[in-house]
């Protein structure tokens, strides 16, 4: 709660930021992108997941994060 952001949007925003580094390091230095299908996947299936379970558990224990 150090911010206005929710988790989940802030978890999105440092993924996308990531992936686009990444992209952009490949680019410009003509390496191979391996930033793929699975990668995108994971991405919004983690974040969404971490996020659910996080709202879980401060449901059942009580506990504000």
């Amino acid at each position: 709660q150090m911010t206005k952001i929710s988790f989940m949007k802030l978890r999105y925003l440092v993924d996308v930021f990531s992936l686009i580094i990444s992209v952009g390091i490949s680019m410009v230095g003509d390496l191979p992108i391996y930033v793929r299908e699975g990668t995108i996947i994971s991405m919004f299936l983690l974040s969404l997941s971490i996020n659910l379970a996080k709202d879980y558990a401060e449901k059942n224990n009580g506990v504000k994060s």
